[in-house]
Formats: structure tokens, C-alpha cells, sequence
């Protein structure tokens, strides 16, 4: 209803009155006289632009009076043209240049600002490079380009960090589209690029490094990356783009913009992409940290495999059979034959198995919108995105997105000095499975069906239980105990036995996968489950409405805006994510939906002095939590800038920012079965350390009381970040930027594991019929998001050069160097036990890139990246990811009488290893080629 309104509402507007405007009309060539197409053509001042065709034509209405054309383009310098009434015809000739001096940027400082003269480090990604650089995807493409770091967890989902604390999550860092923010609410997450929009339909991708609270907001943490979209009176036209390759891809996009009337333009952008996914298939055993009873890849007592799921552990100590098995030999945790029984595990399910053999990464995404100018200089425009998306997900576990659909509304209002805008960002509750709850369920919920050639002392097992309808967990655990007792029986060995016990109970559940008769439809039982306590599907649908502005004060001595949002969530997972629905906090009244808003207001003053040699700048944010009150961001910075042509500059920057803990931070109540993931915006809880059993027997005459502790109640983290650099054009051929950064977290956001009670009381380990399973209060292994005591310190150097040594040859090299103070990123960094830190960041970080022209119309382009090892901490696993090197190269030619450009690629040539999220697939090769049409088929000939 509300697009059906907007569209009325601009329809009804008149248009009559532009049949005054004045067609100005002219070629665009180059020194040697040539056609250049695809030069920016604007009125300065106004949204009022085109762009030259193929011929280097273009055609523009101007008011009349006095006006300016601008003209622009990547890779040549600016130029301004006045105008008259009296001419109708200007043609121009347009100079080729390597310079950046004059190139733009508004996302910065969001004023307009030479990007030379940004008091922050930045980078922004014309829409040339993103046509000649390989890449299989917006986000993966980032990590050639200096200080980013990017983690890919599977083909679609990438994320992004700058200065550190990189995660599957991006939980740090702000993604926008046309400064609106496609975070997903429940979830708190951006899905890659699949609430994107397409390449095709991108002019620029500005990236802000680090502390940028005091002009984006709260979570503008470390890093803001925005994507300007092609605005239809600038970019009219077609534009299809195919492409396939290695992995069945098929990449399909296209954008249509059309000039309905000289101030009413629609635009519509569509994409279909699919390909196989990268799945993950460790066998190597999960982290101790996380798994305290696990066992090492390769045991006969089996292993809770890092890829692996259904392989449940079973505590022989509270069996039957337990001192039977002491007796017999069974492994002993200390060692002892008095000690405590060691945990053995079942064998679980592959990725593949799970998720079956047709999966596939794919994305839809349609994206219309009109566009109306009430005048040539105040444009408002409606906005439809909508996103379908299949992928692989981490984070407390690994999250199958069979189908994850989102979608967005926004309505904006602008000018060149103020705008206006809201939007909508909801999820919907597609199809979400948690691998972990699925193979888990598989075996611990789905009742006992005996396989083709069960062993004999299954079938011994399963008879003496059969009345008890026993689940296959039950028949597994008695299988593989009663075989080893036999064996030992039978004078084997312990090895043996062990060895015995886990062929005999191999079959107990159909861990064979496909190829066994009851997996198919065990897997389906359990994942369309309702009921029971492994219930994988979530059901996120939850939405936000946020509400924004921003105006340019008409102050003469400084430069001054001011601007505020606010933001208000509904969370809704009917209990499945939430704390909502059934799993409404206990003892108080059951919750449908969860609200929950932020409040922002922020200004800043600019001032040029000493001949506008040096630019100060000052910015604060004020921003008030519904639950963790008002926090204060300010920002200082300055820029000297020196040389004639005001190329080298020198920048100074101190900012401090607040992130606020995400949505699903502060929430959720999901039982995953060995631990509960639980918010932590209440009061907090008392607190047992997990291994409180080893704590009593080291320490006689000990109660679990002696050990107790608190855990705090969860609020903002907070950075304060210095940082200086240089910015320099050190000849036309040579471009350097250079920067140092240091921050200062306190309450730095983690997680923690702990014996406690959900009601946050003290806990017990007396087995009682409070512990009873069906009591949701019961003292159980649980996790929270819980800020650090101590404060943690980075710093990071970066070094970029580009050499602009001619046409056909140009390097682009860079080097980062990332650093966390004082730890090894191993060790807990505060008294709370268990602390996961997540630095997740190689310390050396290295790019050589080539690239350029060897005829007009055929470039190429090749990176090298190289990083170190480091380790990677998120509450799914943690464990080092080691140092790899990948090449990418792609070739580009143009046919521009077929207004075509043929793009032919590879990343990963050597197909090397490229583990980026640790617990998840590495990234491999992806060869590709395709074809790009563009042109303005609506313009008259």
C-alpha cells in the first residue's frame, strides 16, 4: 500500500512546467581526438545530469539563466564549463590524468570533500575498478584494499572490519546503501551482499576506517562502508551483466533506468545467482575451551568433530554400567582406575549430509524506485529492495540459509545541503536450520528404528529396552558399552575394545548418511520438528523503522550540519531466537513481540584556516538507549594541506565511539542443547566455573560456594582511537597514503561460559528435581555477552603506494600491519573465566597489484595477497587459521560499438587453502567469464 501511494502522490505532481528548459547538446573526445563515453555530465548544483554514449555524445536540459556543467570522469580531470543561452553546442576535450586530486567523497565527513583532504583514512572504489578488478563478490573483493579485513564463511556470506575484530558478524562495522543501514534486525547481521545492490548499479564504495560513531551512530565502531547507487537522470539506460564459471555459477544482473519525463525517472535493478557452496568437512576435534570433555581427532572413544553434527557425548558415569566399566578398564579422566569416566561420543552427521546434495548458494534480489524532482535541486524518491537468499551462516553454531528473505522500504527527501528519510528493514521467517540441533536431534529425539544388518549386541541392547521406546542416543550409548564389555570379557585389550566398541555401534544411527534407508527420513522429521527440545528451524521476523535527517546549517564563517535518527526494533522469533513468545522471561507475562529504541542527535563544525591551508574539524553525537541509557562520541580532527596543488596533506584525528550491544546480544534465549545462550541486560547472574567438578576434588573440603562469582550485567563498549597520517601525490606518477592508529577499548563485548540458573540465582550441582530437564531454571552450562574488566589496547600501521608508471602498467601495493597489546590472544583477558576475545585479525597483511590498459579497449588486472597466521575466536570454535597467499587476475575488453564489455577471470588461481572463519570451508578457486551490455537505449539519435 505504501509504494502504491508513493507512486500516486509523484504522479499527481505537474510536469507541465519544464517545457521551458533548454537542450544543450555536445561531444566529449580525449587528446587524441576520440569519443569517451561514460563521462559524468551534471548541472552543478542540481541533481540534473547524464551521461556521454558511445560516440562521446550527450544531451542535457538546463533552466535557463546562468549555469555550469560539470564534467567528470574516473581516470581524467574534473572540468567546469559555463554556459550561456546563446550557445546550444559544447564540445569538449577531455585530458586523461592518473591524479586523484580532484576526485570526491561525502561519506567521510558527510559534507563534500576532496578526498586528498579527508581527516580520516579512507577508500573509495570507483565504478571502473569494480568493473576491472576480479572479484566473485562485492564484499570478498574488498580484502586487495589497504587495512581491510574480510571473513567469508561461505560463497555469499562475507564480512568486513577495519582496525581489527573482524567476525562472521560484522557486529562492529556499519553497511549502507545511500547512507541506509541493511543490517538485518534479528539477527544482527549483514548477509553479505545479499541485500545488496548490483555492481552494475554501483558509482562508488566509500569505506571510512575505524571510529566513526560521532557521525554514523553507535556501531559505526570500526568501519562505515557505503554503497552509492547510479542515480537514474545521471545513468539512463540498459545494463545486463552475465557471467558463469567454475562451481556452476550463473550471475545474472540487470538495471533499467528510464527518464519517464524530464523530472520523473524509475529504476529497477534485478540479480539471479547461484552456485555450489563451499561446505565444510573438518574432522579435527573441537576446542577444549569449548568442548571441556572432548576427546582428540581419531579416538575410539569418538570426538565432537568440528563439522560434524549429532556427535553427542555420553557420560558413562551416569550409566548403569559405570562401575562395571571401571572395572573392566575403561578410560579414566586422570588416569586412575578410580577416576572419573571419560566422556565418549557418537559419530554424527557430514555438512553434506545434512544439508543434501543439491544445495546450492544462491541470491534473488529485485530493487525497484521512482524518482521525482520537485526542482532541479530537491529530489524524492521511493525505494523497494527485497532479498532471497541461500547460504552458509556462523556463529554460535553453523546455520543453514535455505531461504533467507528480507526486505526494505524507504522514502528520502534531499537536497545538495539537507535530507530527509525513513526507512523499513524487516526479515522474514524463511527456512534457518541450526546444523547442530539438526544432527543432534537426529540422534537424540528421533525414536529407534533397527537398520538392514544390525550387530548382534544391538539387537541385544535394542530387545532389552524395546518397551521403553528408547531413542537412538539410548541404543548407541548401550551398544557401544556392552561391546566393550564383551570384548574385555574376551580378553582384548582396552585399544581393542575401544576399537570394538565403536565398530559394533558405527550403524546404531543411520551415520551413513544418504545411503542409509532411515536418514532421509529421519532428517526431515527433525528438521520440520515443532517439538522436543532440538527444534533446528528459527523463525526470525522482526523489523525496524528508522528515521533520519541531516541539514547544512547557511553559516558563512564554518562549515556547520547537525542531524539526528532514531530507531525503534520490533523482535519477533515466537520463542525459536528470542525471549519472546515461550520463552517470554519467566514470571512475567508471555511477550509476542520485544521492543527496543535508540535515539541519536550529532553536529559538526568545520573551519578552513591560514589561507584554507588547514581544515579543523570538531563533531559529537549525543545517543540515548532504551537499556543502557545516554553515551557522548566526539571527534577532532585536522588537516594541513601543502604544495601548489594542494597535494600533500597531513591529517590528525582523535574520536571516541559507543557500540551498543546487538539486538541479539541483549535477547535471545536459545537452548542448544550442551549450553544455553541466553541476553544479558537484566541483572545479571551467580556464576560456577564449568569445570567446578575438577575444582572440588583439587581442593578437599571445598563447597561449589567457595568458587562462586558474579556475572555483570552486559552494557556499551566504548573506543578511543588516535590516529595521524599522510596523504600525498609525491609526483604525477607516485600516490602514498600512510597511517598509524592507535585504540583503547574498555568494556570490550565478549563471551563467557558458566555453570548458572536462567533467573540469574545462585546454582546447584545437587541432582534434585530442581535440575530435572524440564525445569527451565535448572543449573545448567550457560552463555552469555558480558564486557571485560580490563582495558584492551591495538595498533596498526598502514602503507599504501600506487604507481602510476604509464598506461599499459600500474602497481597498487599495500601493507597492514594489525596488533593487539599484550596478549597472546589465547589467554583470558579478565577475571570472568573463559572470556572469548575475537581479535580474529592477521597481524601482517600484504597486496601487489597490477594493472592497466594495453589498448584502449583491453585492460587487465592481478593482485597477490599474503597474510600471516592468527588465531580465530567465535562461540561456534576457536583455533589458528594458518598464513595463505592467493593471486587474482581478470582481463577486460570493450566493444564499444556493441556497447560490450567481455570480462574473462579467476580468484584463487592456485586454488590454495583460504581458510577465512575457522570452523568454516576455506575459499577456493572461481574461474568465470561474461559479458556486460550498457547503453542508454532511450536516448534519441
Amino acid at each position: 500500500m505504501l509504494k502504491k501511494i508513493c507512486f500516486l502522490i509523484l504522479l499527481m505532481v505537474p510536469l507541465f512546467l519544464l517545457a521551458q528548459n533548454k537542450e544543450i547538446n555536445g561531444t566529449v573526445t580525449n587528446a587524441a581526438g576520440q569519443p569517451v563515453a561514460g563521462v559524468s555530465v551534471l548541472v552543478l548544483g542540481t541533481f540534473n545530469g547524464t551521461t556521454t554514449d558511445a560516440n562521446g555524445k550527450y544531451s542535457i536540459k538546463v533552466t535557463p539563466g546562468k549555469n555550469t556543467l560539470v564534467f567528470s570522469a574516473v581516470g581524467s580531470t574534473t572540468q567546469n564549463v559555463a554556459i550561456t543561452d546563446a550557445t546550444a553546442v559544447y564540445d569538449i576535450k577531455f585530458l586523461e590524468s592518473s591524479s586523484q586530486l580532484d576526485a570526491v567523497i561525502t561519506s567521510a565527513s558527510r559534507v563534500s570533500e576532496r578526498i586528498m583532504e579527508t581527516p580520516v583514512t579512507v577508500e573509495s572504489i570507483n565504478k571502473r575498478q569494480l568493473e576491472i578488478n576480479p572479484s566473485a563478490d562485492l564484499l570478498s573483493g574488498l580484502s586487495r584494499y589497504k587495512g581491510i579485513d574480510v571473513s567469508q564463511s561461505s560463497f555469499l556470506l562475507g564480512s568486513f572490519s577495519t582496525r581489527g575484530f573482524n567476525s562472521a558478524k560484522s557486529e562492529r562495522v556499519i553497511q549502507m546503501i545511500d547512507n541506509v543501514d541493511y543490517m538485518d534486525p534479528s539477527l544482527s547481521l549483514y548477509a553479505g551482499n545479499i541485500m545488496g545492490i548490483p555492481e552494475i548499479d554501483i558509482e562508488t564504495v566509500d569505506i571510512i576506517h575505524g571510529a566513526n560513531s560521532a557521525l554514523y551512530g553507535a556501531n559505526a565502531f570500526n568501519g562505515v562502508i557505503n554503497q552509492i547507487s547510479k542515480d537514474p537522470f545521471k545513468y539512463e539506460g540498459l545494463t545486463l551483466a552475465v557471467r558463469g564459471g567454475s562451481r556452476s555459477l550463473l550471475d545474472l544482473n540487470a538495471r533499467l533506468a528510464v527518464k519517464l519525463t524530464p523530472k520523473l525517472a524509475f529504476k529497477i535493478n534485478a540479480t539471479y545467482l547461484k552456485a555450489d557452496e563451499f561446505i565444510a568437512d573438518s574432522e579435527g576435534a573441537r576446542s577444549l575451551g569449548l568442548v571441556p570433555n572432548n576427546n582428540p581427532a581419531g579416538s575410539s572413544l569418538g570426538w565432537d568433530a568440528i563439522n560434524r553434527y549429532g556427535d553427542i557425548g555420553i557420560n558413562p558415569n551416569t550409566l548403569a554400567s559405570a562401575n562395571m566399566l571401571r572395572a573392566a578398564g575403561f578410560p579414566t579422566v586422570n588416569g586412575t582406575p578410580t577416576g572419573a569416566l571419560k566422556t565418549f561420543f557418537s559419530q554424527g552427521f557430514t555438512e553434506r549430509d545434512l544439508l543434501g546434495p543439491d544445495f546450492e548458494a544462491k541470491n534473488i534480489r529485485v530493487n525497484p524506485s521512482l524518482h521525482y524532482l520537485i526542482t532541479n535541486k530537491i529530489k524524492a524518491s521511493y525505494e523497494y529492495r527485497s532479498g532471497n537468499g541461500a547460504a552458509i551462516y556462523q556463529s554460535s553454531n553453523r546455520y543453514s540459509f535455505d531461504k533467507y528473505v528480507a526486505n526494505l522500504n524507504k522514502f528520502e527527501v534531499k537536497s545538495d545541503k539537507w535530507a530527509l528519510r525513513a526507512y523499513r528493514n524487516a526479515d522474514k521467517p524463511g527456512r534457518i536450520y541450526d546444523l547442530s540441533f539438526w544432527g543432534t536431534g537426529i540422534v537424540a529425539q528421533e525414536r529407534y528404528t533397527p537398520g538392514p544388518n544390525p550387530s548382534a549386541v544391538e539387537t541385544a541392547v535394542f530387545n532389552s529396552i524395546a518397551a521403553s521406546n528408547p531413542v537412538y542416543a539410548t541404543v548407541f550409548a548401550g551398544t557401544y558399552t556392552n561391546a566393550f564389555l564383551s570384548a574385555r570379557n574376551n580378553n582384548q585389550s582396552v585399544d581393542q575394545a575401544l576399537a570394538f566398541a565403536r565398530a559394533q555401534s558405527a550403524n546404531v544411527v543411520p551415520f551413513a548418511g544418504p545411503s542409509d534407508p532411515r536418514f532421509n527420513a529421519n532428517r526431515t522429521t527433525i528438521r520440520d520438528s515443532k517439538t522436543g527440545n532440538f527444534k533446528p528451524q528459527i523463525g526470525p521476523n522482526s523489523f525496524f523503522w528508522d528515521y533520519s535527517g541531516q541539514y547544512e546549517l547557511p553559516v558563512k564563517i564554518a562549515t556547520v550540519i547537525v542531524g539526528g535518527s532514531y530507531r525503534k526494533y520490533t523482535l519477533r522469533s515466537d520463542g525459536t531466537l528470542f525471549s519472546d513468545g515461550a520463552k517470554s522471561p519467566q514470571g512475567k507475562p508471555v511477550r509476542n513481540s520485544i521492543s527496543n529504541d535508540e535515539v541519536g542527535g550529532y553536529a559538526q563544525v568545520q573551519k578552513a584556516l591560514l589561507k584554507d591551508m588547514l581544515k579543523l574539524s570538531a563533531a559529537a553525537r549525543v545517543d540515548n538507549f532504551q537499556n543502557f541509557g545516554t553515551r557522548f562520541s566526539p571527534r577532532i580532527s585536522g588537516v594541513l594541506t601543502l604544495g601548489d596543488n594542494r597535494q600533500h596533506n597531513i591529517r590528525v584525528n582523535y574520536a571516541q565511539a559507543y557500540r551498543s550491544p546487538a539486538q541479539i546480544d541483549q535477547y535471545i534465549t536459545l537452548d542448544i542443547g550442551q549450553i544455553l545462550l541466553l541476553g544479558n541486560i537484566g541483572s545479571g547472574f551467580q556464576a560456577l566455573p564449568l569445570n567446578i567438578g575438577a575444582l572440588l576434588a583439587a581442593n578437599p573440603g571445598s563447597t561449589p560456594k567457595t568458587f562462586e562469582y558474579r556475572v555483570s550485567n552486559l552494557k556499551p563498549e566504548k573506543v578511543n582511537t588516535y590516529e595521524v597520517g599522510y596523504k600525498a601525490l609525491i609526483s604525477p606518477k607516485v600516490f602514498v597514503d600512510l597511517s598509524f592508529y592507535r585504540s583503547n577499548y574498555d568494556d570490550f563485548i565478549g563471551t563467557t561460559r558458566f555453570i548458572g540458573r536462567e533467573d540469574g540465582t545462585s546454582p546447584s550441582l545437587t541432582p534434585d528435581a530442581s535440575n530435572a530437564p524440564t525445569n527451565r531454571n535448572r543449573s545448567r552450562a550457560m552463555q552469555v555477552w558480558i564486557n571485560a574488566d580490563k582495558a584492551v589496547k591495538t595498533k596498526g600501521l598502514v602503507v599504501a603506494f600506487d604507481f602510476f608508471l604509464n598506461k599499459a602498467f600500474n602497481i597498487t601495493t599495500n601493507y597492514t600491519l594489525s596488533k593487539i597489546d599484550g596478549l597472546d590472544n589465547t589467554a583470558p583477558i579478565t577475571a570472568v573465566p573463559g572470556l572469548i576475545l575475537g581479535f580474529n585479525t592477521p597481524e601482517h597483511k600484504f597486496n601487489f597489484g597490477i594493472n592497466g590498459k594495453i589498448t584502449n579497449n583491453l585492460s587487465y588486472s592481478t593482485n597477490l595477497r599474503s597474510i600471516s597466521s592468527y588465531n580465530y575466536f567465535m562461540p561456534f570454535d576457536e583455533g589458528l587459521i594458518k598464513g595463505f597467499t592467493t593471486v587474482d587476475a581478470q582481463f577486460t575488453y570493450k566493444v564499444p560499438k556493441a556497447n560490450s564489455t567481455f570480462r574473462l577471470g579467476a580468484t584463487n588461481i592456485g586454488d590454495v587453502a583460504a581458510f577465512q572463519a575457522y570452523g568454516a570451508a576455506p575459499i577456493g578457486r572461481i574461474v568465470y567469464a561474461g559479458v556486460i551490455f550498457d547503453s542508454n537505449i532511450f536516448k534519441k539519435k
